[in-house]
């Protein structure tokens, strides 16, 4: 499965043309009440084992609408789909990929991308600086139900590990708009670690 591939054409020029669209993420919305309970009754017996992915079989984690001004993945939203058609040269290595949930802003189904990440919940040794990882919610732990539910989902490095004894850690993202890099605090149940190694090019 291809993981990542460079963008190019990113200059100060588009970011000027692009200033009015800050590239701070938007919070990742909590799941509806009817899709967390869904969620839960359809995972019940898998979430009994401590190792079980909340996520489905074949469920990976998609960039869905990139535009040129993000520069880089950390802005871009990433949305748990499965792989319809597999990235080819014939596709100049873009998969086809059906989210599971709906994407914000477009009536589409289907989307054609070169981001896909697997990916799997994380364990607080598995933690490291520097580490890629998904997330989403804050530093207050959630429901193995309301993780399955949640579709969209972001993505960070670990910064530090300064609580890591309680359960959170200090996860960064580098803001395309203001060239900085901005961290939060995010609850360990509430990560997921990336899995394969993805290019660098875009996400340093």
């Amino acid at each position: 499965m291809k993981i990542a591939k460079s963008l190019v054409g990113f200059t100060a020029l588009t970011a000027v043309l692009f200033a009015a669209c800050s590239s701070v993420p938007e919070p990742e919305p909590e799941p509806e009440r009817e899709a967390v309970a869904a969620a839960t009754e359809e995972w019940s017996d898998e979430a009994a084992a401590p190792d079980a992915d909340y996520f489905p079989e074949g469920v990976v984690l998609a960039g869905i609408r990139l535009f040129d001004w993000q520069g880089d993945l950390y802005t871009v939203p990433f949305y748990t789909a499965k792989v319809v058609t597999p990235a080819s040269a014939a596709s100049k290595g873009e998969a086809e990929v059906e989210p599971t949930g709906k994407v914000a802003d477009s009536a589409e189904t289907r989307f054609r991308t070169p981001y896909l990440f697997e990916s799997k919940p994380a364990a607080a040794e598995e933690l490291a600086v520097g580490a890629l990882v998904f997330a989403m919610g804050d530093a207050t732990a959630r429901t193995r139900g309301e993780l399955a539910a949640t579709t969209r989902w972001a993505l960070f490095r670990v910064k530090e590990l300064p609580n890591l004894d309680k359960g959170t850690v200090v996860l960064e993202y580098h803001d395309t708009y203001w060239n900085e890099w901005k961290a939060g605090e995010y609850h360990v149940d509430n990560i997921r670690l990336v899995l394969g190694s993805p290019s660098t090019e875009l996400v340093e």
